[in-house]
């Protein structure tokens, strides 16, 4: 697996210094399968434990890096030292792997060094470990969007998009983008509600109207819960249960928090303002390594 292939480790291409991935020694025909996770449990005064769940586990694995064809000289070998462990320090790096089947997926890592890998004729490579930020690799991030026929400020009939969410865990906190149009004049109920008839997750952004000379584009960073817009008004999320009348005449009682996807298909409605609906998430992948 992976065997004499290059890769592409925080922007810079292994080629540039004719380096390769290899196998270490007799790892040829083992590998992490990925996706790991140890239970949480406790006891009871019972026989058996308690089971609350389970925590993933980051996927670490070793990778020798090797220039097959001559060996490394010291001022070269001092350059790609620096370019592999003195990374900036406080984020990922992205690693990507060329090989056939993974071309496409991403770890984001850090790589701890091991140790130099020499013979006879001097430095040939380095011995390293890789680090990686949760027990899966990752696509590229994917859009999914819908738009109104008309894009009028006045227009408040729902939106609906479903997507077929290709994630490898049951869930994951994706970004949305409401875009709404200059206005005027202050409309009431100034908010957006979007709902996920799949698995019940909703959440509404209050004040998202723009202004008299501006478009605006809330973005919801459902992860970290961030509410920011171009024209840098204040935002805020409503948090708890509401209730509602929805433009086809239903009325409606959810829990709003954040937005969640489930692995599969997802039935997303949105209510407000909007003419433009974006909803970004990065499709996780459960994949073995080395």
């Amino acid at each position: 697996m992976f065997r004499d292939c290059y890769f592409e480790y925080a922007g810079v291409y292994s080629g540039d210094y004719n380096l390769k991935l290899m196998y270490l020694d007799d790892t040829y025909n083992r590998r992490k399968t990925g996706g790991d996770y140890t239970t949480i449990t406790d006891d009871n005064n019972f026989t058996e434990q308690l089971l609350y769940g389970r925590k993933n586990t980051p996927l670490t694995f070793d990778i020798e890096i090797i220039n097959c064809d001559k060996d490394i000289p010291f001022e070269q070998m001092s350059e790609i030292r620096q370019w592999l462990f003195n990374q900036p320090s406080g984020q990922w790096n992205k690693f990507r792997i060329y090989d056939e089947d993974y071309e496409d997926i991403i770890f984001y890592c850090v790589l701890i060094p091991n140790e130099d890998a020499c013979d006879s004729q001097g430095y040939r490579g380095i011995r390293c470990s890789v680090q990686c930020n949760s027990p899966f690799g990752y696509k590229e991030v994917a859009t999914k969007s819908i738009a109104k026929t008309t894009s009028l400020q006045s227009d408040k009939k729902m939106m609906n998009l479903t997507i077929d969410c290709d994630i490898a865990t049951q869930d994951t906190l994706p970004m949305v983008k409401i875009y709404t149009n200059k206005s005027t004049e202050y409309i009431y109920n100034n908010r957006g509600i979007i709902i996920n008839k799949t698995n019940g997750t909703s959440m509404i952004v209050q004040n998202i109207q723009g202004n008299s000379t501006s478009n605006n584009i809330t973005t919801v960073n459902c992860q970290s819960g961030v509410v920011t817009n171009t024209l840098n008004q204040e935002q805020w999320l409503v948090l708890g249960l509401k209730s509602f009348n929805a433009d086809d005449g239903v009325a409606y009682t959810i829990n709003s928090g954040l937005l969640k996807l489930d692995k599969g298909k997802n039935d997303l409605v949105f209510y407000g303002l909007a003419y433009k609906i974006e909803v970004l998430y990065r499709p996780t992948v459960r994949v073995g390594a080395f």
